[in-house]
């Protein structure tokens, strides 16, 4: 069991604009939200920023939870709109800087650092993974590859804040439209309700990951002849939205990937 320390919560009442930091991937956005839900709750009047790379921005839009959402592409550095986003976030002057994800590495761990010491903010929360989280003036220790889920480990900061945490479960918000562009589709390829829907995901960013394409079309057959499932397949050429793809998700009775 993990023990934290008590903060009073007059510690933190003048707290009225906080940016949180994830600068990973849908997945890992995506298991941001229980902890932002409870961010939220602990901090109702704040204004929230969410900074996170372009890819994964789309899946928190409508989200309740934060107030704004920005994007920096660390995977494909312009050195001048970085440098306008730092310099417009530096104005803001934020009050509490959270980062979320695990750093993994030292040099990870200077460029977040310089990003934190370049907004600046009165508290700088966050993950000290390792004792790579050196420059944080709150810090929650953990080790690498430890046993622990992904959401358990981010949601460690709102109790680390003082936060309520109770309950685990991921959200993305979904709009009519998006459900709609969804039944649309399936109706055109005459998928009705009640018949069994599987989805296959054969891509993977990394090939690495990739199960061999053979094995996919064997998989498919024997669902079909099996099952009689009706079967979408899914990837990178997938011609939904991150949205629309969510709902996607939500119609089928199994997916694998």
């Amino acid at each position: 069991r993990r023990h934290y320390p008590r903060i009073a919560k007059d510690d933190f009442k003048d707290i009225n604009k906080i940016l949180i930091i994830n600068l990973a991937g849908i997945g890992d956005v995506v298991m941001s939200t229980p902890a932002l839900r409870a961010l939220r709750e602990k901090f109702p009047a704040a204004f929230i920023s969410f900074l996170t790379i372009p890819r994964s921005a789309d899946i928190l839009r409508g989200s309740l939870y934060v107030n704004e959402i920005l994007t920096l592409d660390v995977e494909k550095v312009d050195i001048k709109d970085a440098l306008r986003l730092l310099i417009n976030l530096r104005k803001v002057k934020y009050d509490m800087l959270i980062n979320l994800y695990e750093i993994s590495s030292i040099f990870g761990a200077i460029k977040m650092a310089f990003l934190f010491w370049f907004v600046g903010g009165k508290y700088k929360v966050g993950r000290n993974t390792d004792g790579l989280g050196f420059f944080l003036s709150n810090k929650i220790f953990e080790r690498s590859r430890q046993k622990r889920h992904m959401v358990e480990l981010m949601m460690d900061i709102p109790r680390f804040l003082g936060g309520r945490v109770d309950g685990k479960e991921i959200e993305i918000p979904i709009e009519e439209a998006d459900e709609d562009a969804v039944r649309d589709y399936l109706k055109s390829n005459n998928i009705f309700d009640g018949e069994l829907l599987i989805g296959l995901h054969q891509d993977a960013k990394r090939s690495s990951k990739r199960w061999p394409d053979e094995n996919w079309g064997i998989l498919q057959e024997e669902l079909k002849i099996r099952y009689g499932a009706k079967i979408i397949l899914t990837g990178e050429d997938n011609r939904f939205n991150l949205k629309q793809f969510a709902a996607l998700l939500k119609r089928f009775d199994l997916f694998i990937t």
